[in-house]
């Protein structure tokens, strides 16, 4: 592959596709694209300039070990968000020339797999990272607060991830339709006439396990615990639509979001002075979930109905419950 002669956008359109764990699976070009945006922004940190792929050719820069991990360290704020700048290194290597970076491919994946030993210690214990320990604000917390500031879009991001149980960052992609024929690979919020009836998601994290998954925002529930608010969530969007000019086929925060959604979330919470990320969101939630559940109710397929809404298993939804908050 011709790197010195190559844009950025003609290298992602050439990288293969092929999963580098199954070699009979692919991976969306998406990934490719997320994994090449992670490569700008480290180049970014470390020269202070722009990313090139051209910079691939000898790259001298990624050899320096120790000065990458001081730059990630400085730039990310978890173990989580180090190990995924690891992962976008070796991905594309493996993909422009395996042979050709092998000793740097190898070099990056047990960078990769350091960290994600040091993610799964923390887990297993289910002790709160540094970064939570900063930034932790208990789920009840989250709930009432409130900014007189707030427009109907913040209202509506804050009900998205507070009146169902919060999932990752897949509402940043939603695109408004009242058709009924949708792409299997976007996210939609689905009209019929002018009514919100459900959001519908083919694309997110863990969707290649657990499928399409549908919220019906038409659904009366009301849980004792007030974890599910249906109604709430369905107001808040009445109420964003009224105020913005939002056609069909528009995505329905005004661009396609990738993993930079997560600083709408902090914006919404910017009055608390917390880096309030999507996974404190989540772990907070269930860290309250199960302290204020019934043991009686806890069983398998209890904990499956709210573990497959966060689009993750029943054992994660146990592992990231922090038993060291007050």
């Amino acid at each position: 592959m011709d790197l010195y002669n190559i844009t950025i956008d003609e290298l992602i359109e050439k990288l293969p596709c092929i999963s580098l764990v199954n070699p009979n699976k692919t991976i969306d070009k998406k990934t490719n694209k997320q994994n090449i945006d992670k490569i700008k922004l480290l180049y970014k940190y470390i020269h202070d300039s722009d990313f090139q792929p051209k910079h691939l050719i000898n790259p001298i820069w990624l050899e320096n070990i120790n000065n990458v991990k001081n730059k990630l360290k400085e730039h990310t704020k978890t173990s989580e968000s180090e190990r995924s700048y690891y992962t976008a290194v070796l991905s594309i290597l493996s993909r422009i020339d395996k042979d050709k970076y092998n000793t740097l491919i190898d070099t990056y994946r047990e960078l990769q797999n350091n960290v994600q030993k040091d993610i799964s210690k923390v887990r297993q214990t289910n002790l709160q990272s540094n970064n939570e320990k900063i930034n932790w604000i208990d789920w009840i917390d989250i709930l009432n607060y409130n900014d007189d500031n707030w427009t109907s879009r913040d209202k509506l991001i804050k009900a998205l991830y507070t009146s169902i149980p919060p999932r990752r960052l897949e509402y940043g992609n939603l695109i408004l339709t009242n058709d009924n024929t949708f792409d299997d690979d976007k996210n939609y919020l689905v009209l019929i006439g002018n009514e919100p009836y459900f959001i519908l998601l083919n694309r997110y994290k863990t969707y290649k396990k657990y499928g399409t998954y549908i919220i019906n925002l038409q659904n009366k529930e009301v849980d004792e615990l007030n974890y599910i608010n249906y109604k709430n969530l369905l107001h808040a969007i009445k109420i964003y639509l009224k105020d913005n000019n939002i056609k069909n086929g528009d995505y329905l925060f005004g661009k396609k979001y990738e993993s930079d959604f997560c600083k709408e979330l902090n914006k919404v919470w910017q009055g608390t002075n917390k880096n309030i990320s999507v996974d404190l969101l989540r772990h907070s939630f269930i860290t309250d979930f199960i302290k204020n559940i019934r043991h009686s109710k806890v069983n398998d397929a209890f904990l499956k109905q709210y573990s497959d809404a966060m689009g993750h298993s029943s054992q994660m939804f146990l592992q990231y419950r922090k038993i060291d908050v007050n």
